[in-house]
């Protein structure tokens, strides 16, 4: 129980209960009458009375140790209060403390005045139930109402004089901020050091320097930040610090001037010295662009100086560069352009051990040239790969063959649409290409395409014709009395019918559509069975029309 705190209802509640219990078992009689028994209840009684008792000790204790720690935290609280509203501040510091401490207390006082009635419960309950309590508890007590007053009265008094706290604040604040100026402009004349314009300035020199100027910028910042957080936590009119925004903004920039300086030498002796072979040249570009854009950004803000037109002659020397290097490592480059450069420069570009310095070396006179060579296996790479792709997608393109009524070995082809339009990209994309300089030693196979291309259209133009005519005469010539009555027909179309079979059964074998359209042979087995079923289906018409006259006559008879 003394290890727990716990609130004024629970003393009440417990106090009750075990006063009850104490004079009730103070009133138990020696002796009750039960019916006919008289029960002797002296024993019982003894045994129960200390445990009400035992009980009544702890809460007791309890009660009158918490509310004396209560009572002691809460005058402490509100003699500490008391001290820091009646402070009358000097500096800045001091009235930034006591303004917030009086915003604080506003909200603080209704719980130290909930706190105190809890106290005087709690005080009440002990001479209601005449707790044991040392008289100079008491005393401490009594002074609980007058303290808690005076610091109410204390905040009223600083409330009420707020106003011109908040005016005093933003005057002795006002004079901080012009010593902030002044020592801004003081760290600003510091920053105009020629030294740190000079590319010959000692370099550790110059970063000590910029290192001192950073960290008196970095305090300064400090502090007017906090000065804004003050005026915008009391409500006032937030201050701009512009002239030392723009002291930053320079000591920024010239940090950077020699960090440009210095990186660009440590990268540029590394890229030098890296083997040619191994050099990612889009990285590289990157690099150098990044100088770029911070050249452009300390050539806005700074003054022309040496340093910086030291760093842009090496950067624009290295992006003259860049051209050429991207070139060399084009992946585009085979052998036999490896072999042309280096007739051009008349020196090896391939050796493992070739360093960037040593490629620059001999690269200067013929950058026009290595570049008309480059560009040129681009050029070629940009065929190969229209050739890659056309070819690729041509390796999975099938004919879809259809058993023809049901037959197992018999075949017609399905639907050829996207053998069609396979067959128009492929044709566009070979013909966009055709005619570029580019082509080189990819004409052969480009030649080939064409042809094969061309072959092909032809050829299922005549297959998708002979299919039409060949499934529609061999429904007829399946009928004997047909075949009897055209014999030489019959005969050319189990010719053709032969052929077909053929040719449907070589597909299935190989169901891809471009080797199947460009077999050897096959354009001219199609026309010229087309030109037999065209001649068939002719006399099978004329035969019709006959035997439909002589009909016709026999009627009219």
């Amino acid at each position: 129980m003394m290890s727990q705190e716990h609130d004024v209802s629970f003393f009440r509640s417990t106090l009750q209960r075990y006063h009850s219990q104490h004079r009730d078992t103070l009133d138990m009689l020696p002796t009750m009458h039960l019916g006919l028994l008289q029960v002797d209840t002296a024993q019982l009684k003894t045994t129960l009375m200390p445990s009400p008792q035992r009980c009544l000790e702890a809460v007791n204790k309890a009660l009158h140790t918490q509310a004396r720690a209560r009572l002691d935290s809460i005058l402490s609280e509100a003699q500490d209060a008391e001290f820091n509203l009646k402070v009358d501040p000097k500096v800045t510091a001091e009235y930034v403390t006591s303004l917030t401490f009086l915003d604080l207390i506003q909200d603080r006082i209704s719980v130290l005045e909930a706190r105190q009635d809890q106290v005087c419960e709690m005080y009440q309950l002990i001479e209601a139930y005449r707790v044991a309590t040392p008289p100079v508890d008491l005393t401490v007590f009594s002074t609980l109402r007058p303290s808690l007053g005076a610091v109410r009265a204390a905040m009223d008094r600083a409330l009420a004089t707020r106003g011109s706290t908040v005016h005093s604040f933003c005057c002795c604040l006002q004079a901080d901020i012009k010593e902030l100026d002044a020592e801004v402009r003081r760290v600003k004349l510091n920053a105009q050091d020629g030294r740190f314009l000079d590319v010959k300035a000692e370099r550790s020199a110059v970063r000590q320097l910029l290192g001192e100027l950073q960290i008196s910028i970095d305090e300064l910042q400090a502090l007017a930040s906090s000065f804004i957080s003050y005026q915008h936590n009391f409500k006032v009119e937030e201050s701009r610090f512009e002239a030392l925004e723009e002291l930053s903004a320079e000591v920024t920039l010239k940090h950077l001037l020699w960090d440009c300086l210095e990186e660009w030498e440590g990268a540029h002796s590394a890229w030098m010295q890296s083997r040619f072979d191994l050099l990612d040249a889009d990285q590289l570009g990157v690099q150098v662009n990044q100088y770029v854009s911070h050249i452009l950004r300390l050539e806005e803000g700074l003054p022309s100086n040496s340093v910086l037109s030291c760093l842009k002659a090496r950067v624009d020397d290295m992006r003259d560069k860049l051209p050429v290097i991207t070139d060399l490592r084009s992946p585009h480059l085979k052998a036999h352009h490896w072999e042309e450069l280096e007739s051009l420069v008349k020196s090896s570009l391939t050796e493992e051990s070739l360093c960037l310095s040593a490629v620059m070396e001999l690269t200067p006179p013929y950058q026009r040239d290595i570049h008309e060579v480059c560009a040129r296996a681009s050029r070629e790479a940009s065929v190969e790969t229209v050739i890659k792709q056309v070819e690729e997608s041509w390796k999975s393109t099938e004919f879809v063959l259809l058993p023809h009524r049901d037959s197992k070995n018999l075949f017609i082809l399905g639907d050829t649409q996207h053998v069609q339009a396979l067959l128009d990209d492929s044709i566009s994309s070979i013909a966009t290409i055709a005619p570029s300089c580019g082509v080189g030693p990819n004409r052969l196979r480009l030649d080939e395409w064409q042809q094969q291309l061309t072959l092909c259209t032809h050829t299922l133009e005549e297959w998708l014709r002979c299919q039409q005519r060949w499934v529609f005469l061999e429904s007829v010539f399946s009928s004997s009395d047909v075949q009897r009555q055209l014999p030489a027909e019959a005969r050319l179309f189990r010719q053709v019918d032969k052929s077909w079979r053929d040719v449907m059964r070589r597909a299935s074998l190989l169901p891809s559509a471009l080797r199947a359209a460009t077999e050897p042979g096959l354009l001219e087995t199609f026309r010229n069975n087309n030109v037999l079923l065209e001649q068939i289906h002719k006399t099978l018409e004329d035969s019709l029309d006959l035997r439909r006259e002589t009909e016709s006559s026999h009627a009219d008879a």
